[in-house]
């Protein structure tokens, strides 16, 4: 466990004064690697519309706002898209059954906004390459310096550290034993 993490900062093994190799930690080692890969499952994973519409949803201020946002631009949008026939559509209805219509679409759409997972896959898409997340948090993550980037990842192996030396202590016993065995 501590090869993958031990040494942080790069130690130069120098012979002589011939550089011959370079020792550091196996997952420090690989930084820029494993930057592109954190990141591309931060974008993945993270920027998620069914868990952000989800989310939103559990706050009622919130999902309000966007609702009342998501409407209003619709509502203008079939507006523009029904253009004369928006103005004459109310003299073929009642008030009350133009209301009713109205209604009936804004209930849909609001239903549609969480049921369009196509959307929300397009969307979490189109906005990843818009903002280039994935791209700027992997710059961000290589220019961490080691120790730094240390503290990232190791936190969540180190509560069960002792497990995993334990493990390979105990295993190490029974190879060994079992080499013993089979070599007399």
């Amino acid at each position: 466990i501590q090869m993958v993490f031990r040494p942080v900062w790069p130690i130069p093994v120098r012979p002589f004064g011939y550089h011959i190799y370079t020792i550091q930690g196996l997952f420090i080692k690989r930084q820029p690697d494993v930057c592109v890969l954190y990141s591309k499952m931060v974008v993945d994973n993270f920027l998620n519309f069914d868990k952000i519409v989800e989310y939103m949803m559990t706050q009622p201020e919130l999902w309000q706002r966007l609702k009342e946002a998501y409407l209003a631009h619709n509502t203008k949008v079939m507006r523009e898209s029904m253009g004369f026939i928006a103005n004459i559509a109310p003299l073929a209805f009642s008030q009350d059954q133009m209301k009713l219509l109205e209604d009936s679409l804004k209930d849909a759409l609001v239903d549609g906004l969480y049921k369009a997972k196509d959307i929300h896959r397009i969307a979490a898409k189109y906005i990843g390459k818009v903002t280039r997340l994935e791209e700027k948090n992997c710059h961000a993550l290589q220019q961490m310096p080691p120790d730094k980037f240390e503290n990232l990842l190791h936190p969540i192996f180190q509560e069960d550290e002792w497990i995993l030396v334990l493990l390979g202590g105990v295993l190490g016993v029974i190879v060994g034993l079992a080499q013993i065995w089979f070599l007399t």
